[in-house]
């Protein structure tokens, strides 16, 4: 198990990282054009649709992320985490190729194992990262193996209360989820230069979903077939 050296100015705090390249260690080559989408953003601000998105119109994977927060109502995107018990989520987190962090209080993870094992196959991948220090690591653990590329979506606290009302989420949810989102605001303020990306999602859909499509296309992603119809 490594450690990140990466302080988080959100004050949630990395847990462990994986020692990669694990391509590396699987005797895989990775080429410098796979690309790693790293998304971060307000609780409910739409890094989950992000990787949906990208998943259905240009085929880019989704890393498997799990938390052992509570499982939330219609949460059964590809974004959206596995929700397992404290105790597993424990001993996941005790294999050395496991991120994970704390954000809210709860836990959440990605294996890079799986990570690297979808970039042997495919062009690109995306991954929620809720933490600076997280994604410090993911960058410096890839050693250019692949293109990193960190993306921060911008969205208004009130548009977030609306949207998630529209959602059907209890008041009390909503207040929670925005005062969490917080320490993401401070965390950006703190270190904007991370972001290759910034995405504005305080308009409409196809305004959000525009701002993808020129992501995957600067980083020479094709369209599925159907999605390009």
């Amino acid at each position: 198990m490594r450690t990140s050296d990466a302080a988080v100015s959100s004050g949630s705090q990395v847990i462990q990282r994986l020692s990669l390249p694990v391509a590396t260690q699987a005797s895989v080559a990775l080429s410098a054009q796979k690309v790693v989408f790293a998304f971060n953003g307000k609780s409910g601000g739409g890094k989950s649709a992000a990787q949906e998105y990208l998943f259905r119109a240009f085929g880019v994977p989704v890393v498997p992320k799990v938390s052992d927060r509570p499982p939330r109502i219609g949460a059964t995107g590809p974004g959206d985490p596995v929700c397992v018990s404290p105790d597993h989520f424990t001993r996941m987190a005790c294999h050395p190729s496991f991120y994970a962090y704390e954000y809210g209080g709860f836990r959440y993870g990605f294996s890079g194992q799986d990570l690297a094992g979808l970039l042997t196959t495919c062009q690109a991948t995306s991954v929620i990262v809720a933490d600076h220090g997280v994604f410090h690591a993911l960058e410096a653990d890839l050693h250019g193996g692949a293109r990193f590329v960190p993306c921060f979506i911008e969205s208004a606290a009130g548009i977030l209360w609306s949207r998630l009302r529209a959602a059907g989420y209890p008041e009390a949810e909503i207040q929670a989820r925005v005062a969490r989102s917080a320490s993401i605001v401070a965390a950006y303020e703190a270190e904007p230069d991370l972001y290759q990306v910034v995405i504005d999602n305080n308009k409409d859909w196809p305004h959000f979903t525009q701002q993808l499509m020129q992501l995957a296309r600067h980083n020479e992603l094709r369209p599925r077939p159907a999605a390009a119809a």
